[in-house]
């Protein structure tokens, strides 16, 4: 049977989305080896469910329905420029929320209940932390994007409503992956 590679996703508006464009253009001056994430694969993931059955989707899909139906929209603020691990050995560039962050761990805590439930999940063991992430470094850092990212910490990318979740599949490529919508929850209250 066909497993699908799955994750639940909060996306950015369009605006969100130019600016985060914007900063990637700014570090790539760096001349640092980044994998720069596409623009239409920004998103804030809410859930990372691994491989499931092709089957289960549509289990996913109801879940993230029922949760969603209740938990009322609210806005989220993109705010900061930081690296995993961290800003002078980084290893992942991402933007951070300033707000929102709550509203999300919460959505994050009750969607994960009833997938615990209602399929093959198994529990993240890291804590939850809701950021976007602008690109992967192919290799060791340069002193400039260090420079970068500090200069840029307090880089802001604005705010927007929440009015869903999405149930997204990833199709791993050489030139990146693909990803396919295969279904919403709405927020209470858009």
């Amino acid at each position: 049977m066909a497993r699908l590679r799955t994750f639940l996703a909060v996306d950015l508006s369009k605006n969100q989305k130019d600016r985060c464009v914007k900063l990637q253009e700014l570090l790539a001056k760096s001349g640092s080896s980044v994998n720069w994430v596409d623009r239409n694969h920004f998103h804030i993931t809410l859930l990372f469910l691994g491989e499931i059955e092709y089957l289960e989707v549509a289990t996913v899909c109801q879940v993230v329905r029922e949760v969603t139906s209740d938990f009322p929209s609210f806005p989220i603020h993109l705010h900061g420029l930081n690296a995993f691990p961290a800003i002078d050995n980084p290893r992942t560039l991402f933007v951070s929320l300033s707000s929102g962050m709550e509203e999300l761990s919460l959505l994050y805590r009750k969607i994960e209940e009833k997938m615990l439930e209602a399929v093959r999940y198994r529990r993240e063991v890291r804590p939850y932390l809701p950021h976007v992430t602008l690109g992967r470094l192919k290799e060791k850092n340069t002193p400039e994007l260090s420079d970068l990212v500090t200069k840029n910490a307090d880089w802001d990318c604005g705010e927007h409503r929440v009015l869903d979740v999405q149930v997204l599949t990833s199709q791993l490529r050489e030139e990146g992956p693909i990803y396919t919508l295969m279904g919403r929850g709405q927020l209470k209250g858009k």
